[in-house]
């Protein structure tokens, strides 16, 4: 099984303009009062203005009107739009300092989410190291399958596991640092590591991954990326995935994101040079924020394992649905993804004698609370199930993972 940590970049890019809507949502009238432009025709015109420059592009001209309009009406809502426009122009040290009075007013969580991520590019100068860790419960680590009874060259055959099937516990974590390279983070060197750590060292998990990341652009975002994963199972190291990637990101003033990457490189695995071979892969989605407090999207992903013998090698194909839904009066967020996709080798399979094809079903719930904070951590209740029917029933299984961990908090 190859697991890839994946990243979620967000363009940037993304503005403030929900925060007029969350006037409306239960509960959070007395954080959105602030956000509300002054009822005059010419604040709203050189609002206006101001939000057109931005579109363009044009920073510069956006930042003079935001300035001398914040002097004029220093509402939360203009001074977001300055420090995005401080921020693009390379002027972070300001741009800091704005977002973090924003915070102090205690934002909607939609909006402290974007001021997050802001902040936490500005923090990658500097060097940024973030950690993240819980305790997690797998009811099936080593994937074994729901039927024991096989048939292998036509004989009947019963499986038995020469280890604990029951449920494990273990802690789970992941350790991210990352430092940008020159002044405007054109250039950004990362370092992170996760996993699981069970009570029996055989179910551990863990990954390391080195990559350096190329900025071509802000926005839209552009990004290359070279990589270096090497993933061990049991202690022993399974595999080795020196890749590079692009991606590519944008997003409109209507709040509709789309993102792409394609990536690619060379899967060698000490112990089974049968399976070595190069893995490429797309993925694209789209997320459309639908509603102030729901945003919803759908995202594919392909790939192509060329495996040094032909059995091992397939194609994959998923479709997911995923979303995010702000209840904004508890401070909360409850993120869900639903996913199927299709597994299909090249050629049969030397011990079972057929050609393996597999479904994969997936549902992923992942709840928070901004509100409850320890040290400076939020909890995050994460909760899982997955499901893989097989036509050689050696591969089918199902599992459960629960996940209590922590991250930290703006």
């Amino acid at each position: 099984m190859i697991l890839l940590l994946r990243f979620k970049n967000r363009p940037l890019r993304a503005g403030f303009f929900l925060l007029a809507l969350l006037a409306g949502l239960p509960g959070s009238q007395a954080q959105a009062d602030t956000y509300v432009l002054p009822d005059e025709t010419d604040y709203q015109t050189r609002f206006e203005q101001g939000v057109s420059y931005m579109i363009s592009g044009n920073y510069m001209s956006a930042a003079f009107i935001f300035e001398a309009l914040y002097a004029d009406a220093p509402t939360e809502r203009i001074k977001l739009e300055l420090a995005r426009c401080l921020y693009f122009l390379g002027k972070k040290a300001r741009a800091k300092q704005l977002f973090e009075e924003a915070l102090e007013t205690n934002p909607p969580l939609p909006v402290r989410e974007k001021i997050g991520e802001f902040l936490d590019d500005i923090a990658i100068s500097n060097g940024k190291f973030d950690y993240y860790f819980g305790i997690i419960r797998d009811t099936n680590p080593k994937a074994v399958p729901s039927n024991k009874t096989f048939y292998l060259f036509g004989i009947p055959l019963t499986y038995k596991p020469q280890f604990d099937t029951s449920p494990q516990y273990g802690l789970s974590y992941r350790l991210i640092g990352q430092k940008g390279l020159d002044d405007h983070n054109t250039l950004i060197a990362s370092l992170s590591t996760y996993g699981v750590k069970f009570d029996k060292s055989t179910f551990d998990r863990n990954a390391i991954e080195a990559a350096l990341a190329y900025r071509l652009n802000d926005s839209p975002r552009i990004q290359t990326r070279f990589a270096v994963e090497e993933m061990t199972l049991a202690n022993e190291r399974l595999y080795d995935y020196p890749s590079a990637s692009v991606s590519y990101a944008t997003d409109t003033e209507s709040r509709l994101v789309w993102s792409n990457e394609i990536k690619s490189g060379r899967l060698t695995y000490p112990q089974y040079a049968y399976m070595n071979g190069v893995l490429a892969s797309y993925t694209t989605s789209v997320m459309k924020n639908v509603l102030p407090q729901l945003n919803l999207g759908v995202e594919l992903y392909i790939d192509r394992d060329s495996a040094a013998e032909s059995p091992y090698a397939y194609r994959t194909q998923q479709l997911a649905l995923l979303g995010n839904y702000y209840l904004t009066w508890l401070q909360a967020k409850a993120q869900f993804r639903i996913s199927a996709s299709k597994k299909q080798f090249d050629a049969a399979d030397p011990f079972f004698g057929e050609i393996r094809a597999d479904q994969r079903n997936m549902v992923s719930l992942n709840l928070s609370r901004n509100d409850i904070n320890v040290v400076g951590l939020v909890p995050v209740l994460e909760l899982s199930y997955e499901q893989t029917n097989s036509n050689i029933s050696f591969y089918s299984y199902k599992k459960i993972n629960a996940n209590m961990s922590f991250k930290r908090a703006y």
